[in-house]
């Protein structure tokens, strides 16, 4: 029954994709249209065997970039914008493909406003099919057709929670036929919530765990809840096995994790090893890949163009102070790696004997030293602290890999030694060479309103909040912002 129900999802699922590349080939085409009518670049420079090269190498990364971006699993709990958003992805993601596949066989180049036509077209056709498919099965569940029959197992908060989401969603097409109770009540269990919902929506109560597979054989069913504590879950391992060898649906209620924060949980696997993983930062693959592609670029440009800015700043340094140029330091990066960070010197070469001396003197709380007239900085250090300058050879860390352009300051180990529990959480991204902290006043800012700024950044990380981060960084440089 199980091989049975996958091939007839693999069958349903190919010739959606089958229809999405059908969708993509006529986008591509209208597009093609619209560019001869409009004069813009189109495909002129293409001969007919050019041209059904091009329909197959577009047909082939479609094909594999639709199937990995989760397109065609059941829709039935998403809401539409989450499946504009994995449209989004996929459509990108064949986008830069495709033009790379271009430029490696030698195809002539396609024009900028050709590509742009053609992903929005792409993006629309494939939106408004899933939108359409969404509103008929929404119509279609409500005439009772495309609808599932659905079991509820346990007593506890967490199953009237999933009692009330199939209540307050008609749209999913459940139908619930009754409930399962444990053959024990524990403390786990809140057996008044579940007798609440049963009189107030007239849920049947089918019987005990020890009844299962009768209700199951006398009844048809289609998916069933299970919900419960980890121990409970346990002694439910057969019935789910049960459910499995007859096709029916299992779904596994897990908030027992709930009390985890900062985290995002998903069901992964090592080999043939099931996992259940936590995340304490958003991974975000593509995103992750352009960032550091945009870390190394503008890193190796910068040091580039900057070289000028580098022996200017080094002579003068050396003019006004013995020792070396650099001011190299260890600290801590991301999940407790050491590496060497690179600063231009500010200060004398014994500043940090002369530390222990100054510490009655540190005006931030926490283990952050920082104090408005360090004796320690010299002349030039002054100047380079104020604009910023003693930052630019951090560009060589980003560029090795253990920096960012944006993200967290780097701390020392000293400091780190004294984070607490929730502040470590800090290290779970690269360090930056800017960030939230840096652009908002640096040095009037507190040491636990600027932990507090990087987890947020942490927590709702994404490129354009590093943009809008960098694009804040010049005017808090100009007009020395905080800095000290």
């Amino acid at each position: 029954m199980g091989d049975m129900l996958k091939e007839h999802y693999r069958a349903v699922s190919n010739f959606r994709r089958l229809i999405d590349i059908m969708l993509v080939h006529v986008s591509f085409y209208f597009t093609h249209i619209v560019c001869l009518v409009f004069s813009f670049k189109s495909l002129e420079e293409y001969t007919r065997t050019g041209k059904v090269f091009l329909f197959l190498i577009m047909s082939v990364i479609w094909w594999i970039v639709l199937k990995q971006n989760s397109l065609y699993k059941s829709h039935r709990f998403e809401t539409l914008f989450m499946q504009l958003v994995r449209i989004v992805k996929a459509v990108s993601v064949a986008a830069v493909l495709f033009l790379a596949a271009i430029t490696i066989f030698e195809f002539p180049a396609i024009g900028k406003i050709f590509m742009t036509i053609f992903v929005v077209l792409s993006l629309g056709s494939l939106f408004m099919e899933n939108v359409i498919i969404a509103k008929l099965a929404e119509s279609l569940r409500k005439l009772n057709i495309n609808t599932r029959n659905v079991i509820v197992v346990g007593m506890g908060k967490e199953a009237a929670d999933i009692l009330l989401k199939i209540k307050e969603n008609p749209g999913w097409g459940l139908k619930l036929v009754g409930i399962i109770i444990p053959d024990q009540i524990d403390s786990d269990n809140n057996v008044d919530s579940i007798s609440a919902l049963s009189r107030l929506h007239g849920y049947k109560i089918l019987g005990k765990l020890s009844d299962f597979y009768s209700i199951t054989k006398g009844n048809v069913i289609d998916v069933v809840f299970f919900s419960g504590s980890p121990w409970y879950l346990n002694a439910m391992q057969p019935y789910i096995q049960y459910c499995i060898q007859r096709g029916i649906d299992t779904e596994l209620c897990a908030t027992f994790f709930d009390k985890l924060d900062f985290v995002k949980m998903f069901v992964d696997e090592i080999g043939n090893l099931p996992l259940i993983s936590f995340e304490t930062a958003h991974k975000k693959p593509y995103q992750l890949l352009v960032k550091e592609l945009i870390d190394r670029g503008i890193a190796f440009l910068g040091l580039f163009i900057l070289a000028p800015l580098f022996f200017i700043t080094s002579l003068a340094i050396r003019l006004d102070s013995p020792g070396s140029v650099f001011f190299k330091q260890k600290r801590v990066g991301r999940h407790g790696r050491i590496f060497e960070m690179y600063k231009f010197r500010s200060m004398v070469t014994d500043a940090e004997a002369r530390k222990k001396d100054l510490f009655a003197l540190n005006e931030m709380s926490g283990p952050v030293f920082k104090i408005t007239h360090d004796p320690r900085i010299t002349r030039v250090g002054k100047f380079i602290r104020k604009t910023s300058l003693d930052e630019l050879p951090q560009l060589i860390n980003v560029l090795r890999g253990e920096m960012s352009l944006v993200g967290p300051r780097p701390p020392l180990p000293s400091e780190v030694a004294q984070y607490s529990d929730c502040q470590i959480r800090r290290l779970s991204v690269k360090p930056g060479i800017t960030c939230t902290w840096q652009v908002s006043g640096r040095n009037h800012i507190d040491f636990e309103t600027w932990i507090k700024m990087d987890l947020d950044y942490i927590d709702k990380w994404s490129l354009s909040k590093d943009a809008k981060l960098l694009l804040k960084t010049m005017p808090a440089i100009l007009f020395q912002n905080g800095a000290k």
